[in-house]
This record gives structure tokens, sequence and C-alpha cells, in this order.
């Protein structure tokens, strides 16, 4: 139902745009942030860490979770109970890879990433709670936030039509951080000081 009611909105806008003959001053990009992917199992980091007698403020993301320890000196613990649940990576803060871009002084003192289908959640999370019941219904959790790289899924969605655009154009694989610089490149203007994408070139 959400989807159809979006459809409804961007066929009034292409029909408005149409009526008003402004195609040519005009580029419309229909991007969406990121894809989704089925889990189907959760685990509560905080608990784990509990259970291994290692104390921490955990922030839960799903894919993600931030651990901010108690001790500094339970992190070789707290990373070898971690890097022991399957479908789950950890790191301290300071050896995360580049590509994550979490090496920030407000991120945890150890990070930890899931790979599906495999979910970070409170254990009092709802879907946490009742994924079970749901899936026997027939039903499925998602969720977001996975490493593209490794997981398909999170590929999101660029169309683009319009000024600058070439009829029958085809792009390879977009990266959401080309988007800005692809937007400033249309409007003639300088692209964020802190971009690290490039301007596509539309080739028909």
């Amino acid at each position: 139902a959400a989807l159809r009611a979006q459809d409804r909105e961007l066929a009034k806008l292409l029909a408005a745009l149409d009526a008003r003959d402004a195609w040519a001053e005009t580029t419309l990009l229909v991007v969406s942030d990121h894809g989704m992917t089925r889990y189907e199992r959760s685990l509560d980091v905080r608990e784990r860490l509990a259970e291994a007698g290692v104390r921490a403020r955990v922030i839960h993301a799903v894919a993600t979770a931030q651990i901010h320890l108690a001790r500094a000196d339970d992190a070789a613990r707290a990373l070898e109970v971690l890097r022991g649940v399957p479908g789950l990576a950890a790191w301290p803060r300071h050896e995360l890879p580049e590509a994550l871009r979490y090496q920030h002084p407000r991120s945890g003192d150890l990070v930890a990433l899931a790979t599906p289908p495999l979910a970070l959640l409170p254990g009092r999370d709802a879907g946490a709670r009742f994924g079970g019941l749901l899936r026997l219904f027939g039903g499925a959790l998602g969720a977001h936030g996975y490493a593209p790289a490794a997981v398909p899924e999170m590929a999101a969605i660029f169309v683009a039509i319009g000024r600058g655009v070439p009829p029958g154009a085809r792009l390879p694989r977009v990266h959401a951080v080309d988007v800005a610089p692809t937007v400033t490149g249309l409007l003639g203007i300088e692209p964020p000081s802190s971009s690290e994408g490039r301007g596509l070139a539309f080739d028909p």
C-alpha cells in the first residue's frame, strides 16, 4: 500500500512536469537510501557480554552494535566472545576497516557488525521476542545497515530522467556517495567539501 501511494505521487509529479513542458530545465532523480534483507535470529550483545562477565553499555542498531565498555581491560575478553558468534565480526574502534567510516570518537570502544540472517537487537525488542511467531504465520523480519559489499540486498535504486540525461542511458553500479556530486554537477556548482563521491556521466 505504501509503495502504491508513492507511485501515485510520482505519477502526479511526472504529469505536472509534462504539462509544464519543464523537462528542458529539469532533471529528476529517484533514489532510495538502502535496500532490505531478511533476518532470522537475533542476538542481545549486552546480555551475551554480561554472561561472560563483561559489563558494557550497548547501542544495538540491528546490523551493528556500538559497545562502550565499563572497563577498558575487558576489551580482549569482549572481542573473544563476540568473534565467537557465527555471523558476527568485531573490532576495537582504532582497528575498524576504513570502509565502514566508524572511526569516530563517538563510536563505541568496540564495534560489532552482523551478517544476515543475524540481527543485533536488545532482548526487549519486539522483533527479537515475536520473530518466531511472525515466521510461523508466514511473515518475515526485515533489516538494513549490513555491509553493502557483502550483502547485495542492501543495494538501492537510482533512476534519472530529464535535462542532462540522454534517453536510454545506462549506468554501472552507483554508489550513494556519488549522488551529491552528481546533483551539484547538474546544477553547475561545486560539490560539498566533505563529498567523497564523483559526479556521474550519463553516457548514451
